[in-house]
This record gives structure tokens, C-alpha cells and sequence, in this order.
């Protein structure tokens, strides 16, 4: 890679921001998943997906940026997954066209995603599966930062799998802001991560194929009070490197 840091894009939503002159049409994107990833030794390059784009977007995108990181956000539309019902108000079709559009072209040139939270459930229907609403964990929520639903529970890790090498151990405690779950998953991913209510929490892809995980829970939020959740950001540009090295 010629000494140079890793790119590495994160996905944002829109959302429209008030500033003092009136409602700014903006794109939104935390900052914990870039800082995560400027602490695990990349260059953080945020894709905001247009209405406007056109299909070669994703593929221009994906020759320059060495991984994804697929980041939290609104719902994902019903359609994508054959279900024929009401669409939530805050849809963005704009974003779910674009990362379908990227999960594809990162997978063709075999190079690293992460998917978080939306992103995780993304990888899940775009690979295939279907997803289920009113996820409710038998924890009492509590606050963290702006959020006032934030579960935190221990999760089980296959052993052997990508997650569990990931994090070093076969369990780990994590924080979920989330309604929705994988309900099928396809056969594009193998479930490597459940809690104790059975609700899966993470998916992977087969080894031979690329670093590809997904993580229903939110290790952006977590990584400076629990390093353990810098980890992700590291396997996925450590991954990077092994690409790069092939």
C-alpha cells in the first residue's frame, strides 16, 4: 500500500439539520465509527448515497476505498426483503440502493466490510435473508451518551469463528440499540453470535471469501470505555493489508 493509511468508507444517512438560518438538508454520520477507525490506523472517508447517483457510483467507490464500514441508521425498506408492508417514514431509499449497490461491488474485488447495527441487517437481506421487527431483549435499557434505549448484555461467539478470533474469547458484553433482527439468514452468512434470548447477533462470510462481518451491537459506542471493541476496526484493517499483501 505503499506506506499510506488505509480509506476506509463509512455509510451516512440524510436527515435534514437545523442550524441558525432554517433546516439544512444534510447527511448524518456519528462520530464514534470514523474516530474508531482513525484509532485503529485507518483514513475514515464518509459516502453519502444521492438519489442522484448512478449505477456505476458504488463501483467507483469501491476501486478507491480499500473497506466499508456499514453504519447504523434508519430502517431498511421492507421491499428489499419480500415483505409486503407499510414502509417506516424515515426509509431512505436514496442510502439502501447505494449500499446494496456497494455491498455487491466490495465483494467482487474481495475486499473488507463491516457492517454495524443497520449494516449488519443490510449484509443480511442484500445476501438473501429477511429480518424481523420488535426486538425487545429482556434487559432494562439505560442511557449512554444521547440514547435512552441502550440494552447492554453479554453475547455468545461461535467458537472458531471470525467474530470470536475477532474479539479474543467466546463471550462478550455489548451495547444494542436496535428493533429489528436477522429472521432468516441466508446461506451467504453463517450466524456466529447469539444472545441469550436467541436473537442472533452477528453474521459472517465463509473464510475463503474476504473479511465480511456483521454485528447487530455498537462497538463505536463502547471502544474507549472497552478497548475489547476496538477490535472489529483492527481485524478489518488488518484485513485490509492481507488483501493488499495478495
Amino acid at each position: 500500500m505503499g506506506g499510506r493509511r488505509p480509506l476506509v468508507g463509512v455509510t451516512a444517512g440524510a436527515s435534514d439539520v437545523t442550524i441558525l438560518e432554517g433546516q439544512l438538508p444534510a447527511f448524518y454520520c456519528g462520530r464514534p465509527n470514523p474516530r474508531a477507525i482513525v484509532r485503529a490506523g485507518g483514513d475514515p472517508v464518509i459516502l453519502g448515497a444521492l438519489a442522484e447517483f448512478d449505477s456505476g457510483a458504488a463501483e467507483r467507490y469501491a476501486d478507491v476505498l480499500d473497506a466499508v464500514v456499514l453504519a447504523g441508521g434508519v430502517d431498511i425498506s421492507p421491499s428489499l426483503y419480500g415483505l409486503d408492508a407499510d414502509e417506516p417514514a424515515t426509509v431512505d431509499h436514496a442510502r439502501d440502493r447505494f449500499e446494496t449497490e456497494l455491498i455487491g461491488a466490495m465483494r467482487e474485488r474481495r475486499k473488507p466490510i463491516l457492517g454495524i447495527c443497520r449494516g449488519m441487517q443490510m449484509l443480511t437481506v442484500v445476501l438473501g435473508g429477511t429480518l424481523v421487527d420488535g426486538v425487545t431483549h429482556p434487559v432494562p435499557p439505560s442511557q449512554m451518551g444521547g440514547f435512552h434505549s441502550v440494552v447492554r448484555h453479554r453475547v455468545e461467539l461461535a467458537p472458531g469463528s471470525l467474530v470470536s478470533s475477532v474479539y479474543g474469547a467466546e463471550t462478550v458484553e455489548v451495547a444494542c440499540l436496535h428493533h429489528q433482527r436477522p429472521g432468516r439468514v441466508p446461506d451467504a452468512l453463517t450466524a456466529t453470535a447469539w444472545a441469550a434470548d436467541g436473537v442472533v447477533e452477528a453474521v459472517e462470510g465463509p473464510p475463503d471469501d474476504g473479511f465480511l462481518l456483521g454485528v447487530l451491537w455498537h462497538p463505536e459506542y463502547t471502544f474507549e470505555s472497552d478497548e475489547v471493541h476496538l477490535r472489529p476496526y483492527r481485524a478489518l484493517l488488518a484485513a485490509v493489508h492481507d488483501h493488499a499483501a495478495h
